[in-house]
């Protein structure tokens, strides 16, 4: 009971979002305000020996005659080439921060439109988590497929894919189990990327597309007609459009 409890907890601080508006009332280290994790987590080698561990925000930078944020992250000792990459990923970060406006530093839900905790959007992304990756709305209904694929994908992203969670809430009941690896209930993420079974599709594919990047390198090496004066970086960048051959 205790662990389940302790899992949604978790849950609950992963939906806040914290708005810095001055710095007083945040933690530098201990919370999530720069990205969806705190820094003590994101940069665990820089927290560790880190003079500032319990510092707020507004403890760790001075304001510039320019206007500029100077920030001032203090260590107990001499840091490693490894950790001065690691702190200058860190200032990278820090130097497009900007606070927002308002008076006063606040909190608000991630996961409702109305920025306000409720109870169903803590469960609904328990049983569905979100990804940190927004889902490409704008590819659904493309023309390099079917309007059949389209809908199934726009099924996809509204979760309405009659996988057996689904038919539960339709109130049809038995054991929930993913019939491909019979390991998991069966949900539309587990399904789609989750599953042993799908995972493997994916690695399938992406091995495919691994292999026409590596043949066209090794025609770009071996000086072919059609590379000619193409640089590795326009090669890197608009592979799929000399290579790839949609499904």
């Amino acid at each position: 009971m205790w662990r389940g409890i302790s899992n949604v907890k978790k849950k609950y601080i992963e939906g806040i979002r914290y708005q810095a508006c001055n710095g007083i009332k945040i933690k530098f280290w201990l919370d999530p305000w720069l990205k969806d994790k705190p820094l003590c987590d994101v940069f665990p080698g820089l927290f560790a020996v880190a003079n500032t561990k319990d510092f707020f925000i507004a403890d760790m930078f001075e304001i510039e005659e320019s206007g500029r944020l100077s920030w001032n992250c203090q260590f107990n000792r001499r840091l490693y080439d490894y950790e001065i990459r690691e702190v200058v990923r860190l200032l990278a970060d820090l130097d497009v921060f900007c606070f927002e406006d308002g008076e006063d530093d606040g909190r608000e839900w991630k996961w409702n439109k109305g920025k306000s905790f409720s109870v169903k959007s803590c469960y609904n992304n328990i049983t569905h988590p979100q990804s940190s990756t927004p889902f490409p709305v704008d590819k659904i209904w493309s023309k390099e497929w079917s309007q059949r694929v389209s809908f199934f994908l726009w099924l996809v992203y509204k979760l309405r894919i009659l996988t057996y969670d689904s038919l539960m809430k339709k109130g049809r009941y038995g054991p929930n189990v993913c019939y491909m690896c019979l390991k998991k209930e069966e949900s539309v993420n587990h399904t789609l990327l989750h599953c042993d079974f799908a995972q493997n599709i994916w690695r399938m594919l992406l091995l495919e597309v691994v292999d026409k990047i590596k043949l066209m390198m090794a025609f770009w090496v071996e000086g072919r007609e059609e590379f000619r004066g193409v640089s590795i970086e326009q090669m890197v960048v608009n592979w799929k459009e000399m290579f790839y051959d949609p499904p």
